[in-house]
């Protein structure tokens, strides 16, 4: 790929990433409390606690996504007369960044309450995923093609690690866990 095609994808994907900054603060503020109500078995306030999290965190960067999304070739004009070429690229890695933070903070349930080792080998797997789609990817749509084969990686960790937090801990992470539980009652009133 050319060098303008590198600092093109390059300014998408940095401001594709403010859309996680949210997650990475409150993951800061929630990963000892995680630690603390695990080795309590406090299952039932931990659970209350990862739901709030990822609320809180969810809905403010759902309304970032859109915006990033529905002004991104402005916002990617403030790089330069090039970089809103890049709007597709951004909207795809949005897309990638969203669903990391709808998952909210499932690599610190995993590693914070002794189950690094799955957490790892769900990494690792998605590394292998990533490089695979880039392979085949990158040569045949460049920037493009690496849109999509970082946010395939990053939704495909995502639900990997969500199963993983269900199955292990009986912890629902996702964001809208909540929305098909209440579907869920009222489908059975």
């Amino acid at each position: 790929m050319s060098a303008e095609d590198v600092a093109v994808y390059q300014a998408a994907s940095r401001t594709a990433a403010l859309i996680s900054f949210p997650l990475f603060a409150m993951n800061a503020l929630v990963a000892p409390l995680i630690a603390r109500l695990h080795a309590e078995r406090k299952m039932a306030q931990l659970q209350r606690t990862v739901t709030l999290a990822t609320q809180v965190v969810f809905w403010p960067s759902l309304l970032g996504a859109l915006l990033a999304i529905g002004a991104g070739p402005w916002i990617l004009a403030i790089f330069g007369p090039g970089f809103p070429a890049g709007h597709t690229v951004l909207a795809i890695l949005v897309l990638g960044h969203l669903v990391n933070v709808a998952v909210g903070p499932v690599s610190y349930l995993m590693t914070m309450t002794g189950n690094q080792g799955g957490c790892a080998v769900v990494w690792a797997a998605t590394v292998v995923v990533q490089l695979a789609a880039s392979l085949y990817l990158i040569p045949h749509w460049g920037i493009v093609g690496a849109a999509l084969s970082t946010a395939l990686a990053t939704i495909v960790l995502g639900i990997a690690l969500t199963v993983l937090v269900r199955r292990r801990l009986e912890i629902s992470a996702d964001a809208l866990a909540p929305v098909w539980r209440t579907l869920a009652r009222a489908a059975r009133s």
